[in-house]
This record gives structure tokens, sequence and C-alpha cells, in this order.
């Protein structure tokens, strides 16, 4: 390194710099690699992989199940189901579908959207009924 007598500064000159812009090339280098190895052979199992929903996934796929056998319900004509016998259905049909992960969130969907197709269901027909052209009510 030479020190200019001008500006009584020292590492000012281009030889200092080429090999810090060298070391400094290494080790950004080096990091992005790292990173790159760690994400390849780090196992989903951790948990420090891409965040899956399974939870929202599992009530989604549970209430359109429940809204499909609620409007099924209402359709024969049967009464709704509340309470623990929802709560028996709803284990019922995770039973024949073979849910087994995220079963209580697929539940709760399940028990949601029956109520939701249910009522939609008695909604729809109740419309029907009050706009069709044959009503003769006063």
């Amino acid at each position: 390194m030479r020190k200019y007598k001008d500006r009584h500064v020292t590492g000012a000159c281009g030889c200092c710099l080429v090999p810090f812009v060298i070391l400094l090339i290494i080790f950004v280098a080096a990091v992005v690699v790292t990173s790159l190895v760690w994400q390849a052979t780090i196992p989903p199992s951790f948990g420090w992989g891409p965040m899956g929903h399974h939870h929202f996934d599992a009530y989604r796929a549970g209430f359109r199940q429940g809204n499909v056998i609620g409007e099924q319900y209402a359709s024969r004509g049967e009464a709704e189901p509340t309470g623990e016998n929802l709560n028996d259905l709803a284990r019922r049909e995770a039973e024949r579908v073979h849910v087994t992960r995220e079963r209580n969130q697929w539940m709760k969907g399940f028990r949601d959207g029956f109520a939701r197709g249910f009522e939609s269901f008695n909604r729809e027909a109740l419309l029907d009924v009050t706009s069709s052209p044959l009503n003769f009510s006063c």
C-alpha cells in the first residue's frame, strides 16, 4: 500500500480495491450456494418449506361436502339435524370419505356447509313457491 503525500490516506489505490471486490464476490457466491443447498436438502417435515394451508383446505373440502348433503336432506324434506346429531353425521361422513388429516377442521367445514346448503335449498324452494304464476294467495 502506498501512502500518498498529499492526502495522508492509506489504501486509496486500485491495488487494494481489486482483492476486496474479489473477496466480496466469493462471499456472496458462498452465501447463495449455501442457501440453495440448504433449501434442497432440508426435508419438509421441519416446516421450513413453503407454508401449506392444510387446515383451510380441509375446511373447504368439508364445507363443499356438507353443502351438497345439506341440499340433499332439504330436497327430501327431512328435518335439519342439529347439535349432536349433526356432529354424528359429520363424523360418519368423515369416516366414509376417509378423512384422516385435519379431521376436526373438515368436520367443522362440513357442519357449516350442511347448514348453508340446507338453508339455501329451503330459501330457493320458498322463493319458487311465492313467485309461481299459479300462486292464488290474496
